[in-house]
């Protein structure tokens, strides 16, 4: 019968869960960093494809041998006629060091099966994902697992794993990398814990997912998130009460204060903006680094509708600033020229400070929609 290890998209051949995990190894360890250094994305059955969509060559992972043409394919910036330089050669041994790990789980994992064979009468089963081997092992415990970047042993359900931080996790940006402890759940079914997510080619799925937030330094991230919201609320406090001025005070309600009541009433609004911003969607991105789950409700249909709205209205009020400013430097420009003009209709400015500033966020809308399908 045959032999299988398991990985994150569930029980595989030997041979191509080598295939599955080494590709698998290339594309989050460098892929999802930089697509524009390491063009090669997953394809199937544990093949390397080029990013883009008119691409037709297919590349197996074959890490260990530097001849091979996925090297000249996969990292094009570091290597030049197939000889590399410092940089090409450690992220050739980045590559192969997980490669090598997610085998040598392999080797775990058929040593672990053959020792409960040896006790139990159970056969390993050849189901693709749940093979009959490990449908009473799931009753109680998660079965080990390699998760595309570590190994995990089996875990008891209701448990939560804790692994190290692999060397490899983020070679592009190793500065933020930190001794941290990344977290896996078993859930109270017996199985590892799932995210459902929404990706924008392939609809809603769900996958096994790790917490590895731990291994990344996010204290500078989370500084200057904070320090904004200070900032911000400091300027609603400024705002606040020269917005007040100049709506109380019938006396200043002429057409230049009319603009700078216009152009601090985007300011205001624009810190509120932002402010919900980072405290409904930011807010939830720093929780999930202590619980899953809150990851799960940002990244979910729900929270992808409402991040790009708040998004898309925080780059619409950041214009009408813009706006408003150029309208007060046309106000001026035209007294300036025409000292005793008289002043003229107000409804032109208002198209100008809110109404223009749609126009470009209209098209980005339109952009954004047409890549994302």
């Amino acid at each position: 019968m045959e032999s299988m290890c398991r990985n994150e998209l569930g029980y595989h051949p030997v041979n191509v869960y080598l295939n599955i995990t080494c590709a698998l190894c290339y594309v989050y360890t460098f892929h999802s960093a930089d697509q524009a250094t390491y063009p090669l994305t997953y394809f199937h059955d544990g093949f390397l494809t080029h990013h883009s969509d008119n691409a037709s060559d297919l590349y197996l992972p074959t890490a260990f041998d530097r001849s091979s043409p996925v090297y000249a394919a996969g990292f094009p910036a570091t290597v030049s006629g197939g000889e590399g330089g410092a940089e090409s050669d450690h992220d050739a041994q980045l590559w192969r060091d997980c490669c090598q790990a997610a085998a040598d789980c392999c080797v775990d994992q058929l040593k672990a099966a053959k020792h409960d064979s040896n006790q139990t009468s159970r056969s390993n089963g050849s189901h693709h994902n749940h093979p009959s081997s490990a449908e009473g092992l799931s009753v109680r415990e998660c079965p080990m697992t390699w998760d595309g970047w570590q190994c995990w042993a089996r875990t008891g359900k209701g448990e939560t794993a804790q692994g190290s931080c692999p060397r490899y996790i983020n070679p592009v940006s190793s500065q933020v990398c930190s001794p941290g402890f990344p977290e896996k759940k078993c859930t109270e079914d017996g199985s590892w814990f799932r995210l459902e997510s929404l990706d924008e080619f392939d609809g809603n799925f769900s996958k096994e997912w790790t917490n590895y937030t731990s291994c990344f330094n996010l204290t500078p991230l989370e500084h200057r998130y904070q320090m904004q919201l200070i900032s911000y609320c400091i300027s609603i406090s400024f705002l606040v009460p020269a917005l007040l001025i100049f709506w109380r005070c019938k006396k200043l309600r002429v057409q230049r204060n009319m603009i700078h009541l216009n152009f601090f009433l985007s300011l205001f609004m624009y810190a509120v903006a932002l402010i919900v911003l980072q405290t409904t969607i930011t807010h939830k991105l720093f929780e999930s680094s202590n619980a899953p789950e809150a990851y799960a409700a940002a990244d979910s249909s729900a929270g992808i509708e409402q991040c790009r709205l708040s998004y898309v209205l925080t780059i619409y009020l950041r214009l009408c600033n813009y706006g408003w400013m150029f309208c007060e430097g046309l106000f001026l420009l035209r007294h300036l020229k025409h000292v005793f003009m008289q002043e003229q209709r107000f409804y032109l400015y208002t198209g100008g400070g809110w109404g223009l500033p749609a126009i470009p966020v209209a098209i980005y809308i339109y952009m954004r929609s047409e890549d994302s399908g």
